[in-house]
């Protein structure tokens, strides 16, 4: 009998933050990495990582199926986000235990006693070149998905403004990622709407190098419709590499982040200029991270579950 399976929809190899967390999960759970539950008898537990949205109705049926052959000693069902739909909520009551990563209330509600909240750990390696910067300019790096249809698009475009107006000797990286097979038309967008030599985009690029623009940047900038939360991947990419993220905060951002991350919403209390006070707020993240948000707590909480 295979000891333990992780689901998710896509692979690594399709650019999916999802599967990127799957991967690793996996890795340190020595169980298999699976995007199908054909072939496989029996395992010991089935951890089900997904955003139902991207499901199409053949993978639902499928999922169910498996569900309810009742192939495995336990199915641990890993939320990254809760849509408030019905067939989360089947699952929800198919699957023995919720694990919440984004703290929402109404998801703990449903579960009742078999929900736990946990985190999305950093997805990204740590860097390995130790690079450092031939100019003096601070930098601000980020990364994700970027569409004017996302309410938190304008967030982005207003801090940019407000940089390029107030603290001209900033330099900006925005690296836009999209699903492979899916056109990324976005990358056209923001060119256009942030003309400036202070600001490059760029496309996709691989984790590693990545990592190494998070080591050679001052902060990150990473925005939310709903404010930071726990099971947003990006600025805990930031925060294990010691930097702070300029964001927005919400009802269901952890109170213990306001400690080291930049509230947009307080922008004007911050003096960019002063970096010493900008790469101690990365140094407390950092050790907010290593203490509270890391892998291996992850998965020393996910192992006392099983």
């Amino acid at each position: 009998m295979i000891e333990d399976l992780v689901y998710s929809k896509h692979n690594v190899t399709q650019h999916c933050g999802v599967a990127y967390f799957s991967a690793i999960m996996a890795e340190k759970l020595s169980a298999e990495h699976v995007q199908t539950y054909k072939g496989f008898k029996r395992c010991k537990n089935f951890f089900i990582n997904l955003d139902i949205i991207e499901l199409d109705k053949d993978d639902i049926n499928h999922l169910f199926d498996f569900i309810k052959s009742d192939a495995y000693d336990k199915a641990i069902l890993i939320m990254h986000d809760y849509r408030f739909s019905y067939l989360e909520d089947k699952l929800i009551d198919a699957c023995d235990i919720i694990v919440n990563l984004s703290g929402e209330e109404e998801l703990n509600k449903i579960s009742g006693n078999n929900s736990i909240g946990l985190f999305t750990p950093s997805l990204i390696d740590a860097p390995v070149l130790s690079a450092k910067k031939g100019s003096n300019r601070p930098m601000s790096l980020s990364f994700g998905f970027f569409s004017p249809r996302k309410k938190s698009f304008n967030k982005y475009l207003k801090y940019y403004d407000y940089m390029l107006t107030n603290y001209a000797d900033w330099y900006h990286i925005i690296v836009m990622s999209s699903h492979v097979g899916t056109p990324n038309v976005d990358i056209e967008i923001l060119p256009n709407l942030l003309n400036s030599d202070s600001i490059v985009t760029m496309e996709f690029i691989p984790n590693k190098i990545l990592s190494e623009l998070i080591s050679l940047s001052d902060l990150g900038v990473s925005f939310y419709p709903t404010g930071i939360l726990s099971n947003n991947a990006a600025p805990m990419s930031f925060f294990q590499q010691g930097k702070t993220v300029v964001t927005s905060s919400g009802k269901m951002t952890p109170p213990s982040y306001h400690d080291f991350i930049i509230n947009w919403d307080k922008i004007e209390l911050v003096d960019f200029d002063d970096l010493k006070s900008i790469h101690n707020r990365g140094k407390a993240a950092q050790h907010y991270y290593d203490n509270n948000l890391n892998w291996d707590y992850f998965i020393k909480k996910i192992k006392s579950l099983i």
